[in-house]
């Protein structure tokens, strides 16, 4: 059964509302909650790749807004991803000074216009997005250029897939003709709280290191699930490093898919859910 609503208040790069949808990663990493986004939809009690009617999104960079909101359009992914193989074709993709050539003119681009809602808009951003330094986006600076010390394969020959826009194209291709309705807000308390939703925090971890355009507080971020859990919504998660007082949390650090970060785990994956949802046991 499709879900109607899922919302990310504090939505980042959307992880684990693409793998309720069903739908690709657009990029290599597409944020750190890709690997425990399974663990989470079960103990929400829902099933990766089941489906979802609505994404409901706040809190992300103006680059991923235009993004999503592109994305949002029927056919926009496919013609994006036609973009994108033409800018193989068009800049080459056979050394890091052709990926370079592509990341110095779309930079120039993004620059003066931004990220539109287009399919250039969502190509342009997402190939940024995969040239730039561990994929943090174009204020990070290239992951490649013409000093060897850059990512390249042992041979030293290659850029690394993942700084490439080899898989950015075809993700884009394997998106539906007829995404979800994806909406978009600019900040977590303008999204209005809807009954029978599905709501996921993961806001920047008290005490670490924070991320572009995650400023929800704490405090403010609990406010916010009562409310949601006040109108009725199904279930409220919240992810932190630790347990939310009086939720009911379960650690799920060792619940990762994939290879660990490189920067290790030691924060730890704590998700909590509201004790008064409509859904809560």
């Amino acid at each position: 059964m499709t879900l109607s609503i899922w919302c990310e208040p504090t939505a980042g790069t959307v992880a684990v509302g693409l793998r309720l949808a069903g739908l690709p990663r657009l990029i290599g990493y597409q944020g750190a909650k890709w690997g425990y986004a399974d663990a989470i939809l079960h103990h929400m009690g829902l099933v990766p790749g089941s489906g979802v009617d609505t994404l409901m999104l706040a809190d992300i960079s103006p680059g991923w807004q235009g993004c999503w909101r592109g994305l949002a359009q029927p056919g926009c992914a496919h013609a994006a991803g036609e973009i994108v193989e033409a800018w193989r074709d068009h800049y080459g993709s056979d050394a890091p000074v052709h990926y370079r050539a592509c990341w110095d003119e779309q930079l120039a681009i993004y620059r003066a216009k931004g990220i539109e809602p287009t399919p250039m808009g969502v190509a342009r951003w997402l190939v940024l997005i995969a040239l730039s330094a561990m994929q943090r986006g174009p204020d990070a600076g290239p992951a490649i250029g013409y000093d060897p010390a850059w990512k390249t394969w042992p041979s030293k020959t290659k850029p690394t897939p993942t700084c490439g826009t080899v898989s950015v194209g075809k993700r884009l291709m394997a998106w539906p003709e007829v995404p979800p309705t994806i909406l978009v807000w600019d900040r977590a308390d303008l999204i209005p709280p809807t009954a029978g939703a599905y709501v996921m925090f993961d806001p920047p971890y008290e005490n670490c290191q924070g991320y572009e355009s995650g400023t929800l507080s704490r405090s403010m971020m609990l406010h916010l699930a009562d409310r949601w859990a006040h109108v009725g919504a199904t279930c409220v998660g919240i992810m932190e490093g630790e347990a939310m007082p009086g939720y009911d949390s379960v650690d799920l650090t060792i619940r990762r898919k994939g290879t660990t970060p490189h920067w290790g785990r030691s924060t730890k994956e704590i998700l909590s859910l509201h004790p008064h949802c409509a859904g809560a046991t």
